[in-house]
């Protein structure tokens, strides 16, 4: 199998990670690491003897860059993750994701996450620990410390397998995956015009296949801005409707001028 081979780690903080499992934890979890995170997000430094896999062409991006959503509305969208490298180049091995998102503003509140995606097939597809029923995991974490709906919120998942070896989510050159579809709302009071920017945020998080040294993979974002649209605008009338009724009221007035 090909590894990724390590480059200057460009992420100072990242989350930490498990390192001593009980012996029912170890048999419910895959057998890489998740990242911890309480009541107070416990973030550190990671070292590692190798830094995050290279990945020039991986790319986390939102799959809506500009959405337009009236006052008071609600819709969602996908984290996709796409590999742009050329045809024939080293697949990524991603072994678990973390995602951290923000708004910047309260007009647009995140409201939930789901690992139920229509855009792009899931990452975590038939071998999600989150999916996999009756190990009560779930994908959108810290509820107790960033409630929904707000202005932030994170997710997270690994790929599972009940018996060894590990397993993993393989991204060739040119596929597309998604890591969830995430909601949101929109403020019944938001002025027309007013706009969030929603940004993956640094703590965004995979880790490849390393089961020894799991290390993190490097990623680009693109990020995506909600503008709030007119409510209730009525469109202005064509040209040819135009045309229609000011025939119609000349020959109305044309009648009532014979009967006059």
């Amino acid at each position: 199998m090909d590894w990724h081979h390590p480059i200057n780690n460009s992420r100072a903080k990242t989350p930490m990670r498990i390192s001593n499992l009980s012996t029912l934890c170890w048999a419910a979890l895959p057998t890489r690491t998740l990242p911890i995170h309480g009541t107070v997000m416990a973030l550190a430094v990671l070292f590692l003897n190798g830094a995050p896999a290279q990945a020039a062409g991986l790319v986390m991006s939102i799959s809506n860059s500009s959405i337009s959503a009236a006052p008071g509305s609600t819709g969602s969208f996908e984290i996709l993750l796409s590999d742009t490298d050329t045809a024939g180049s080293t697949p990524f091995y991603i072994a678990s994701d973390f995602v951290d998102l923000t708004s910047s503003n309260s007009l647009v509140k995140f409201t939930g996450a789901s690992i139920t995606t229509s855009i792009d097939p899931y990452i975590f597809a038939g071998q999600s620990l989150v999916g996999n029923s009756g190990l009560g995991f779930t994908f959108v974490i810290n509820p107790s410390t960033m409630p929904l709906p707000g202005t932030e919120i994170q997710t997270q998942d690994s790929a599972y397998s009940a018996n060894p070896p590990a397993v993993y989510a393989t991204l060739k050159p040119g596929e597309v995956l998604s890591l969830g579809v995430f909601s949101y709302s929109v403020s019944a009071s938001a002025a027309p015009g007013a706009s969030s920017d929603v940004k993956i945020g640094i703590l965004s998080q995979l880790t490849d296949n390393n089961t020894n040294n799991p290390a993190n993979i490097n990623f680009t974002t693109q990020n995506a801005t909600i503008t709030v649209s007119s409510a209730g605008t009525v469109p202005e009338p064509s040209t040819a409707l135009m045309g229609m009724i000011a025939l119609t009221m000349g020959v109305v007035a044309a009648r009532c001028r014979r009967r006059a």
